[in-house]
């Protein structure tokens, strides 16, 4: 080899090297700029996850769009660059600062997962043209965020055995600890007590799950305890808002015990087939208690109730809801939206977003005859 080809293949290598390490850099800088920063302003019931479980890249690392980061940190980059940030709609009032600035690309987000009744106090009057996306349980949100999904079923089911279910020898049971509540499901609860042994557990029973001293429990414990035990439970919502269905179905679902349910959406698009008891759907107490004693009698036709699990399961996490948000941020044809009337939308004309008392089930209205 000739010294001037030397130099030429030294001269390209250098080249390569270079232009490598250039691309290098430019692609690092593209990413950090193309990264998709969202906010939490202010914790969801003190998560500082918002309840998705993750933040940072890591919940988004199974979406379409990898590129958002989450967080809390307000510091963390300057105020204006985030590309979206997030309210609750239920604790977000006036004792909270705004933002101090506010940048025309930035997309504001009402979230809330809280029925308006728990979100009455909030005067959202005071958010007009504030915000631009919605991400709530309600199906008409920018971004749907329920408390489960039914998705096909991934892994093998075992059904319960007839013995199984012969050994739970207790009938009812409900955990609460709110005792008075906007749809009177305690009413319900009471005069279903006088036919079907029920037992309430938490702030408003007279039952403890064991405690287990060694180690520190978790709240699903108290659902483990009373799958052994019992037949049935009442998950039963607290009040009757448009597409509230809460943790009290799908918790449930997830274990083999039979739901019975109270609330106003549709249980044949929520919950899987035959999967659970409709209280609205019975003309009075009696009835469902009757149908309840039944189940019970007869465990072949009680067994039903869990064929869906050999087709189906529950999917509970947030995921679908961060992959859209993030989504939505990446669309450049995604359009700003602003909400002129946050109050109408979420909580409707003279607050028909919510059923009264007046208007709930014949089963209601037999006990709540107002």
């Amino acid at each position: 080899m000739s010294i001037r080809s030397f130099f030429i293949l030294i001269l390209c290598f250098l080249v390569s090297l270079l232009t490598h390490k250039l691309y290098i850099i430019v692609k690092s800088q593209f990413v950090k700029e193309s990264t998709k920063y969202i906010l939490y302003w202010i914790p969801m019931w003190n998560s500082n996850t918002f309840g998705f479980g993750a933040d940072k890249y890591d919940l988004f690392k199974n979406c379409k769009y990898k590129n958002c980061y989450a967080t809390h940190d307000r510091r963390l980059i300057p105020l204006d660059k985030f590309d979206a940030i997030v309210f609750h709609g239920a604790e977000y009032d006036v004792s909270y600062k705004r933002p101090s600035i506010r940048h025309s690309h930035q997309r504001y987000i009402f979230a809330n997962m809280e029925s308006p009744m728990s979100s009455y106090p909030v005067d959202l009057d005071l958010y007009a043209l504030f915000y631009n996306w919605t991400m709530t349980y309600r199906k008409d949100s920018d971004i749907f965020m329920p408390y489960g999904y039914v998705i096909k079923n991934k892994t093998g089911y075992v059904m319960p055995t007839i013995e199984s279910i012969k050994n739970r020898t207790k009938l009812v049971a409900w955990i609460t600890s709110h005792c008075y509540t906007p749809n009177k499901r305690e009413i319900l609860v009471h005069n279903l007590r006088l036919y079907v042994n029920t037992d309430i557990y938490g702030m408003c029973g007279t039952y403890n799950c064991p405690t287990d001293t060694s180690k520190r429990k978790r709240p699903t414990d108290c659902y483990s305890f009373i799958v052994k035990h019992y037949k049935f439970y009442f998950s039963f919502e607290n009040s009757h808002c448009k597409d509230y269905v809460t943790e009290k179905l799908y918790m449930l679902l997830e274990r083999d015990i039979v739901p019975i349910v109270y609330g106003d959406v549709d249980y044949d698009a929520v919950a899987p087939p035959h999967s659970v008891i409709v209280a609205d759907k019975f003309q009075s107490v009696r009835e469902l208690a009757n149908y309840i004693l039944f189940l019970n009698e007869n465990i072949t036709e009680y067994l039903k109730y869990f064929e869906w699990k050999k087709y189906y399961s529950i999917d509970r996490s947030k995921d679908k809801a961060a992959c859209k948000l993030c989504e939505m941020l990446n669309d450049p044809l995604e359009p700003p939206n602003v909400y002129r009337d946050i109050n109408n939308w979420w909580f409707g004309e003279n607050f028909n977003s919510c059923k009264k008392v007046a208007e709930l089930s014949n089963i209601t209205q037999q006990i709540c005859p107002y």
